[in-house]
């Protein structure tokens, strides 16, 4: 954590996230003691207690989690053992395909990591590769485990741990949340593509409803490149902003100041073509290198692919992940996969190996992978804040 000297010793620097949402909604000056809404004139209202609505929440979270998991032992176990002699099937795998696999899997979660890179380097910092794909690794760790709340809880660890080394607030929120944005865009896209190659949709008007989310979404870029719209756009930040404990003490004196400081900051960030392009494609590459990882995991199985299955399937898995009722879609992700895939004409045997397969290489290592890494971090963060102290820079 960044530092501020003040009276001889070492404080945390408090004033820096206020600085940056000053620098997009305006400066205004701050009374020394703000009444804040339900305050009385004697002090504050008591604030009503969270911590018991709090504990149930994260009961239901961790309900849903272990319900999700239950559901996927319930439905791939009974096809397990039907599968025969475990051993023996294990004798039969691919582990060519597997190892191909395993590689498309890492390597999709690398160029994820690149996105993250591209972003942060088009807005003007210069972190280590390294350091950033480390980030994103922990990030989706954190996104892959944490039940209900974890795609908030990853993208919040991705923010603070580049924002800790070096990285402004306001950047790292940016690079986090556009590389999301991105990445959900391009696999809605494509999807009408993979069903209409399943027959669930017809090709005319798979590629049709693909074509025409294109055209919506170059739309979009074009009109954020609109000073006027994005005035606009900065009015409606504003109002959402003076909502936010964080943010509604920190907006200018007028909206029209707060959204004209909102619009030239997001246009300083806004794409152009070549970037852009840039961008969009490496969120396909990462798309598809994960389903390709998929159809390697039915390779490795001793099962044929079929190739519109395997994309309706993972439609089913990434929706089941989208939706987080469990950690990593747990449960749905599996049943889904699995009925698809013994729909689609694999053997129930190779199509429950498949799943396990797929599921263990693209959720269970990762978060293992990603845990290690995030408790690396943290040492490591400690041990820079020590070495700080230690030559007296704060």
């Amino acid at each position: 954590m960044r530092h501020a000297g003040g009276r001889g010793a070492c404080s945390p620097d408090r004033s820096r996230p206020r600085e940056e949402a000053e620098s997009v909604f305006g400066r205004q000056p701050i009374p020394d003691q703000p009444r804040a809404v339900g305050s009385t004139p004697d002090g504050p209202e008591p604030a009503p207690a969270r911590g018991s609505r709090s504990r149930w929440w994260r009961a239901v979270d961790w309900v849903l989690a272990v319900t999700g998991l239950g559901v996927a032992v319930w439905q791939v176990a009974p096809v397990m053992a039907g599968v025969g002699d475990v051993a023996s099937r294990l004798a039969q795998l691919r582990w060519g395909w597997l190892s191909v696999a395993l590689m498309l899997s890492a390597a999709s979660l690398a160029v994820y990591g690149e996105l993250h890179r591209l972003l942060l380097a088009y807005g003007g910092s210069r972190l280590p590769g390294r350091t950033v794909q480390a980030v994103t690794i922990a990030g989706n760790a954190v996104s892959l485990t944490v039940p209900a709340a974890g795609a908030a809880a990853g993208s919040a660890y991705a923010v603070s741990a580049l924002h800790i080394r070096g990285v402004s607030l306001a950047l790292s929120a940016w690079a986090v949340g556009m590389a999301g944005i991105v990445a959900t865009i391009v696999l809605v896209v494509l999807a009408p593509l993979g069903l209409a190659g399943d027959g669930l949709l017809s090709l005319p008007v798979g590629g049709g409803v693909s074509a025409l989310l294109l055209v919506l979404v170059i739309g979009a870029y074009v009109l954020l490149r609109k000073q006027r719209v994005l005035a606009w756009a900065g009015r409606r930040a504003v109002w959402v902003a003076r909502r936010l404990p964080v943010l509604r003490r920190m907006t200018a004196a007028t909206p029209a100041q707060a959204a004209t400081g909102f619009s030239e900051w997001v246009t300083g960030r806004v794409l152009d073509p070549g970037q852009g392009t840039l961008v969009m494609a490496a969120a396909v590459a990462t798309w598809v290198l994960d389903f390709l990882a998929l159809a390697g995991c039915v390779a490795a199985a001793a099962a044929p692919v079929p190739w519109p299955a395997v994309a309706v399937g993972y439609l089913v898995v990434q929706a089941s992940i989208l939706v987080r009722l469990t950690p990593g879609g747990a449960g749905p992700a599996e049943t889904g996969l699995l009925a698809v895939l013994i729909g689609g004409g694999v053997p129930a045997g190779s199509a429950a190996i498949a799943v396990v397969l797929y599921r263990a290489i693209s959720w269970v290592g990762p978060a293992v992978v990603g845990w290690c890494v995030f408790l690396a971090l943290g040492e490591h963060q400690v041990a820079a804040g020590h070495r700080r102290s230690a030559d007296g820079q704060c």
